[in-house]
């Protein structure tokens, strides 16, 4: 029955797919340029501008590590996107989300009118999207153990070397968070002897500037890179100023010509203030308006990784270790402290196994831990103390094997196994204060508090444990029609458990349950057929997939027997998403032009919601982007970002009026003055368009209007 549906939900849209491989087909056929290409060219990127040097109209050569080791890129059956150090050394943009946003047109939704604090969205994936893709610095997940987002301030885009967007589940490869992708971002490294010097400045509306130093070198087998940055803006909105200062070092050694150790350390001090929703009425009157609660986040952050790689007659392979930290304090829905640490080790090797054919071994071990308060009102004293521990054991194991020239094969099986440990203590009200105050006649007076000291809440404290088991899977298959052109196919079976705080109500979220023993991993199949070209001067790449899951589990707004609003985590009724994510893109030597765009039905596939959409998943966006060079040292250039409508968050019924479809167009003109430095201008959202970054039932987030940015990149 399960896969006799399938085929039928697939039948109503063979249309798309046949046309799809139709187009492919004739390209590998008629294309005189694909056989005359050299072997060379298999080092080309075979994704849409994968990524193209934009303001030279040159393809760069890189590797893909979808696999978690390199691979030329028509070889890994995995829709993916390469963005180069160059194509960020020329953007007008200050972090991660931005870069990613824009060149790899993932959705990102911000509460704050800004990329300072947000989710990136893929696949199809709502509300419950931060959870659901792995971003990795360095081989280190930085993603938090509870629903927290990450702090995108944390990492200084002038340190970074690269970053690789992973489409689609890597649960396999990966573990439970890489359930609709996977962000590789990789800082720089000297590779050539000598000592190198960079400067980054630019200044924007808002009272926004951002201003970046680098020195790097190597001598010999020893180098190191030091990355000092510093980021501020009053923001756009009423209190959504955010500022941040970091220090980057990374260390590293050739010990010999088979192994290499690399040691890398950030820590960054931020502040974020949060304007909070907007009702439609406000939004209409006065988008920048904040609800004057001044809420604000002041975080310390770190991210520390040792690496030892090693590479030998046998195959290749390393070692890592991490460790990272964020001690946070919130004003936002009451003021908390919650400081919590990651720590993973991660070995794996890849066994060369004749010349057609590797093992890959490995295991990712992590250790979460979470020390949470809060605040009684406005006092100095704890309501509620939390300590919440979770130990993630994940051993896997897999290989590839090339029949022939042209037939490659992949598969991977993971085994998850997780314990989650949750000690919180919540105090009565009454009881907290050591003394009260008392109005007599008119006056106020101090008196002892008969009920003190704290007693504790039997209702909403709670000392349990639960252990999640469950596996995933990926099958690949790759067929190289020619030396430019792959097609691919991959199964995956998806395995997802759930956050510290999907489980547990220790953040003061008033759950209905404390502890929800019921709560279950979200468990699904995907599938997905896809395409990879790279000719002289045109890359592309697409793919179209089926995600079927049950039990996905959301943050659930709903109204409740009282008529008021009310909040819980749990296991929705099964979904589905069909969907294709497209990239093209031609560049010349004086022009270029790109596309790049996602469409997917997500949707319900059974229960009291079936056929209704999923909320904060639009239908379809994407964005088209060109570059004209009058001369040689002036690169203009223009991008315009689309998103569908969209139903807001938690609106599983589809009752409430759909968030409006709108265009962002950016404007940049680059000047390379000389050889050692550039000069840019910029005009982002340059019409000005108002629109809803994100809205959930009980308020709207409207996103920046325009922003005028001017900068100097310099190296030495």
């Amino acid at each position: 029955m399960f896969f006799s549906g399938r085929l039928k939900y697939l039948k109503k849209n063979l249309f798309i797919i046949s046309g799809f491989f139709c187009l492919l087909h004739c390209l590998a056929e008629n294309s005189e340029t694909a056989e005359a290409l050299s072997e060379d060219l298999k080092d080309l990127p075979a994704v849409a501008h994968a990524d193209s040097k934009e303001v030279e109209g040159v393809l760069e050569e890189f590797v893909v590590t979808a696999y978690r080791f390199d691979a030329l890129p028509l070889d890994s059956p995995v829709n993916s996107t390469f963005i180069s150090s160059d194509k960020l050394d020329s953007s007008p943009y200050s972090n991660v989300a931005e870069a990613i946003k824009k060149f790899g047109n993932i959705n990102f939704r911000s509460v704050t009118g800004s990329d300072a604090s947000g989710d990136l969205s893929m696949r199809g994936f709502g509300e419950n999207s931060q959870t659901r893709i792995l971003v990795m610095v360095d081989g280190q997940k930085i993603n938090r153990a509870d629903m927290g987002a990450i702090n995108w301030l944390q990492i200084p885009l002038s340190d970074v070397e690269s970053i690789e967007i992973l489409r689609g589940p890597q649960s396999a490869l990966y573990g439970s968070s890489a359930e609709a992708g996977v962000i590789k971002i990789t800082t720089r490294r000297s590779k050539e002897n000598g000592f190198n010097y960079s400067a980054q400045a630019y200044y924007g509306s808002w009272n926004t500037y951002n201003l970046a130093f680098r020195a790097s070198g190597r001598q010999d087998e020893n180098f190191f890179s030091l990355d000092l940055n510093t980021l501020s803006s009053d923001g756009w909105r009423e209190n959504s100023a955010a500022r941040a200062s970091s220090a980057n070092l990374s260390l590293g050694w050739d010990i010999n010509s088979k192994n290499t150790l690399i040691v890398t350390g950030n820590y960054t001090d931020s502040r974020t203030e949060f304007p909070g929703p907007l009702t439609w009425e406000q939004y209409v009157e006065d988008a920048r308006q904040s609800d004057g609660k001044g809420a604000y986040s002041d975080s310390k952050d770190g991210v520390y990784t040792a690496t030892l790689k090693n590479e030998s007659a046998s195959g290749e392979g390393e070692i890592g270790l991490g460790w990272n930290f964020r001690d946070i304090f919130w004003t936002l829905g009451g003021r908390s402290k919650n400081f919590q640490w990651t720590g993973t080790v991660t070995p794996r090797y890849k066994f060369d196994v004749g010349e057609s054919a590797h093992v890959l071994v490995g295991f990712d071990g992590t250790l979460d831990d979470i020390d949470y308060k809060g605040y009684y009102r406005q006092t100095r004293y704890y309501q509620r103390m939390a300590d919440a521990d979770r130990y993630s054991l994940s051993p896997y194991f897999g290989g590839d094997l090339k029949l022939g020239e042209k037939l490659i094969f992949n598969a991977v099986g993971r085994f998850e196994s997780s314990r989650l440990h949750v000690n919180n203590t919540e105090y009565l009200p009454n009881t907290i204060e050591p003394e009260r105050v008392v109005v007599i006649g008119g006056k106020e007076y101090r008196i002892p508090n008969p009920d003190y000291p704290p007693q504790i809440d039997p209702a909403n404290s709670f000392d349990n444990s639960i252990t999640y088991n469950g596996w995933s899977a990926n099958f690949g298959a790759t067929y190289l029609l020619s030396d430019a052109v792959s097609l691919f196919f991959k199964f995956d079976q998806i395995y997802h458990y759930p956050t510290t705080d999907e489980v547990a109500s220790y953040q003061g979220g008033g759950l209905p349950v404390p502890f929800n023993f019921n709560l279950k991993p979200e468990q699904g199949q995907n599938y997905e057929l896809g395409a990879k070209a790279a000719f002289e001067k045109w890359t592309f790449t697409a793919s179209v997939y089926l995600m079927e899951l049950i039990d996905e589990i959301a943050y659930y707004e709903y109204v409740d027997s009282s008529g008021g609003v009310s909040y819980t985590n749990t296991n929705l009724p099964p979904t589905r998403r069909f969907g294709t994510d497209i990239e093209a893109r031609y560049d010349d030597e004086r022009w270029g032009v790109g596309a790049m765009f996602s469409a997917v039905r997500a949707e319900f596939d059974g229960g009291k919601w079936s056929g209704k959409s999923v909320p904060l998943a639009p239908d379809f966006y994407g964005n088209l982007s060109a570059y004209f060079k009058p001369l040689e040292w002036i690169t203009l250039s223009a991008r315009a970002t689309f998103i569908s409508e969209q139903y807001v968050g938690s609106d599983y019924a589809n009752s409430v009026p759909k968030l409006p479809a709108y265009v962002l167009v950016d404007f940049q003109a680059t000047f390379d003055f000389c050889r050692y430095g550039n000069f840019f201008l910029a005009i982002e959202n340059a019409f000005d368009k108002r629109y809803v970054s994100c809205a959930w039932m009980s308020g709207y987030y409207p996103g920046a209007g325009r922003m005028l940015k001017a900068g100097v990149n310099l190296k030495f």
